[in-house]
């Protein structure tokens, strides 16, 4: 009987200080939510001045260097970002809590996902204005190639035009070609583009 006391005795300790545990991490969870809340309008304000100061720049150096290249790893980046919040639990055990990180997940993806778009919408308008300056400058050849030529003057200055797309004919090539390459990442990451 001696013993069967003891061993309730140190059941009921045991059990006491479990409930004294739970009550004391329900306690600071709920200190932690509710400190989490009130410091939340501020650290939600701070993190979309951030998240805007961030995009600003990086859109800065999207247009000052204009490269496919950099564009398409910037989105492959995001893409793979992506992926990785996918495959995290939403749920993660921590001693005697359960913490839920679905919508820190949900967060984080909306994030991405704004970041994809922007970058789409930048390279869409990059490529639509190269596109533009190159209708233009074919636009321009071509109305100096179809004027007729009465005087040595006008073949002249024909003969002067052909010698400047000549001239030029490089460099079209090479801005026709990163013109393509921009609709093609367009295309390849599905980014809607208007004609």
């Amino acid at each position: 009987m001696c013993r069967h006391s003891i061993i309730t005795s140190i059941v009921k300790d045991i059990t006491d200080l479990i409930q004294n545990l739970s009550r004391k991490s329900q306690m600071h969870s709920e200190n932690f939510l509710q400190t989490g809340e009130r410091g939340d309008r501020n650290k939600n304000r701070k993190e979309k001045m951030n998240d805007k100061q961030q995009f600003q720049k990086l859109q800065k150096q999207i247009e000052r260097n204009r490269s496919v290249a950099y564009i398409e790893s910037i989105i492959m980046t995001m893409k793979q970002q992506k992926q990785v919040i996918k495959k995290k639990p939403d749920k993660v055990k921590m001693f005697l809590i359960l913490v839920d990180y679905t919508e820190v997940k949900k967060s984080l993806k909306e994030s991405v996902n704004k970041y994809l778009e922007e970058l789409g919408r930048l390279l869409t308008d990059i490529a639509k204005t190269d596109l533009i300056e190159i209708q233009k400058e074919i636009d321009k050849y071509n109305m100096q190639l179809t004027k007729e030529a009465d005087s040595i003057e006008e073949i002249k200055a024909l003969l002067e035009s052909i010698t400047r797309i000549r001239n030029t004919s490089m460099d079209m090539e090479l801005k026709i070609s990163e013109t393509q390459e921009q609709f093609r990442v367009l295309k390849m990451y599905k980014y809607p583009v208007d004609k």
